[in-house]
């Protein structure tokens, strides 16, 4: 573990150096961080096998939890977002504030790319929380959510899709609403 931990530390100085990476992080100096880290105790836990059922049960805690509690987040009008975080360190929770821009950049980030399998709607894009998250996201963003397009009926999918208008019948007349049958028959009918 230690020769782990050094590792990381040392490869992570190295790209400091290289300025690969930027020597500040939340507002804290790197170098210091790096320094604390090297004479904190990591736990790391690395298994040489671990069986389908096992990985899936271990990943599936982590995938479920949202990546930013609605409950947590305050938006602020000045152009910072509040967020209360937790230390882990001191196990407590401190509140943070970040740009507009650095916080969506970090919210993006837990936002698939199209084609990536997994679960994407959870947190602030739950479909229980959308209707109260995407508000504040788009006043972040400083734009107007568009209007939903109104809905399609059957009739013009079919028409746009396949160039034949459902509702024409065989000898070229149009067809139109008449009544239900009783669940008995169980169809519909359409008269001229």
């Amino acid at each position: 573990m230690p020769f782990w931990r050094s590792a990381v530390v040392f490869f992570l100085e190295q790209a400091l150096k290289m300025k690969l990476i930027p020597p500040t992080f939340f507002g804290r100096d790197l170098t210091d961080i790096l320094k604390d880290q090297s004479e904190r105790k990591w736990h790391v836990n690395v298994t040489p096998a671990m069986s389908k059922a096992h990985f899936l049960e271990y990943a599936g805690r982590y995938i479920r939890r949202p990546p930013i509690a609605r409950y947590r987040l305050t938006v602020v009008s000045d152009g910072t977002v509040a967020y209360l975080g937790k230390d882990t360190r001191n196990n407590t929770f401190r509140s943070r504030r970040f740009s507009t821009d650095k916080f969506l950049h970090i919210l993006m980030q837990h936002v698939q790319e199209g084609g990536r399998h997994g679960m994407r709607y959870f947190g602030l894009l739950a479909p229980r929380s959308i209707a109260k998250s995407l508000p504040a996201v788009f006043m972040l963003l400083g734009q107007k959510r568009r209007p939903k397009p109104p809905r399609t009926d059957w009739a013009t999918l079919r028409r746009e899709c396949f160039g034949k208008d459902p509702l024409i019948d065989d000898q070229g007349q149009r067809m139109q609403w008449s009544h239900q049958l009783s669940p008995v028959g169980g169809a519909c009918v359409w008269q001229h």
